[in-house]
């Protein structure tokens, strides 16, 4: 049983990180995870869904996906998994796909 179940007026995972994309504006990578990192834990499925994105989608996005505690920087929680699980590396505290 899946605890929450992400739906967003019917599109398509793609079209939902393609909107944001072009809604908001890149951020700077926060420097270091926070502890509760709600990317790897209650957003999961999303950041799995991003992670099957491809690798200029899921760089945008993650430039994008701001941090729950500093709102003002991206959330490294998603980069790091995105560089782990997905396309992406993390260098030089850039964003960039691989």
């Amino acid at each position: 049983m899946k605890i929450t179940e992400v739906k967003i007026n019917s599109q398509t995972p793609k079209e939902m990180f393609e909107k944001d994309i072009e809604e908001n504006k890149s951020l700077p990578l926060r420097t270091k995870r926070c502890k509760d990192c709600p990317a790897t834990d209650m957003y999961l499925e999303i950041s799995e869904e991003l992670s099957k994105q491809e690798p200029d989608i899921q760089s945008e996005a993650a430039k994008r996906w701001f941090c729950h505690y500093t709102r003002n920087k991206s959330c490294r929680g998603i980069a790091d998994y995105l560089s782990i699980k997905g396309d992406i590396d993390v260098k030089d505290n850039e964003i960039q796909t691989k």
